[in-house]
């Protein structure tokens, strides 16, 4: 049927299939694609004991509110040293890495890695930047099991242990060998930088308008433009006019952007109402506390249409 189309028609096809290909979110996919970085074989190199004041943490399953069991961890760890709270933080974090490679049958649970990151940004722990990004350096499969269902709350927390550090971030949108997935997770950081940190405003306008220039030009050398739509929506929201230009080229220039899709953009920027705030969090701690009044409604809702509900009892739990 391919050879009765016209050599146009035949052009199309090739092209959206390539496209379609390059888009692909399933985790095999991008690993095969995209993923060739090696990390160590095994993260943690101590004892297999998880550090005691963090032990409900690792052990909580379906638990009914994850903004209570951070808080009742950060009370039972109030008391430590930073240096031993950064320790035991890292520790953890490097077993529940070890223990998803590892295991023949992971049950992964996200509020395993929300909950020790709600702690870095709770204990200001500036020093597990690093043990962060190691995170995104992590293949699909990792990342669609812990990160992909609530990627607002990595943003979150490079920015408000990162915004001091932002050639660190930046040098994360260059790193080769990571799945495409983790790149507007550091970028959304960087425009949190530009929006809260007045002083290293112009800097990091800098840093993302030259990533975006590095974009076009690989873009037009025939790589995926997967991410760049996600880049603009952001900005925009944020109304960091000094960007416009090069989005303009970006769609202008890269064939397999939509049109329509940066008039939508044009739009949002022109519209002052418009805003940033509510379309992604700057703390994890903001994003709980949201989804956690949001279950509140519900369930309030549920009581005042029927006081005999009788629903699953899951929709009392947060929607994550």
């Amino acid at each position: 049927m391919m050879e009765r189309l016209p050599e146009e028609a035949k052009e199309l096809v090739r092209q959206l299939a390539k496209n379609m290909e390059q888009d692909s979110n399933d985790p095999n996919d991008l690993n095969i694609r995209y993923y060739s970085y090696e990390g160590p074989e095994q993260y943690n190199q101590g004892s297999k004991r998880v550090p005691k004041w963090l032990k409900g943490m690792w052990d909580a399953y379906d638990y009914e509110s994850w903004l209570a069991l951070c808080e009742e961890t950060a009370e039972k760890g109030k008391e430590l040293k930073d240096s031993v709270r950064s320790h035991d933080l890292r520790k953890y974090v490097c077993m529940l890495i070890d223990e998803f490679y590892c295991s023949q049958d992971p049950e992964p649970n996200p509020i395993r890695l929300i909950g020790p990151l709600w702690l870095i940004e709770h204990y200001r722990l500036n020093d597990c930047l690093d043990l962060v990004l190691e995170l995104l350096r992590q293949d699909a499969w990792f990342y669609t099991a812990y990160i992909d269902y609530a990627p607002q709350c990595v943003s979150a927390i490079l920015y408000q242990i990162g915004n001091d550090q932002p050639d660190l971030l930046k040098s994360m949108l260059y790193e080769q060998g990571l799945i495409p997935l983790i790149k507007p997770i550091v970028f959304n950081a960087l425009v949190w930088i530009v929006l809260r940190k007045p002083k290293r405003r112009l800097a990091t306008v800098g840093i993302l308008t030259a990533y975006l220039n590095h974009c076009l030009k690989i873009c037009k050398q025939g790589a995926s433009a997967r991410n760049i739509d996600n880049y603009a929506f952001s900005l925009a929201y944020a109304h960091i006019s000094e960007v416009r230009p090069i989005l303009k080229r970006i769609y202008n220039e890269v064939e397999s952007l939509d049109e329509e899709t940066f008039k939508e953009i044009e739009n949002i920027y022109d519209d002052p109402t418009d805003q940033m705030e509510g379309q992604i969090f700057d703390s994890i701690d903001g994003y709980l506390r949201y989804h956690q009044n949001q279950a509140d409604t519900w369930e309030d809702e549920y009581d005042e249409e029927d006081d005999d509900f009788d629903g699953d009892e899951e929709s009392n739990r947060l929607p994550f």
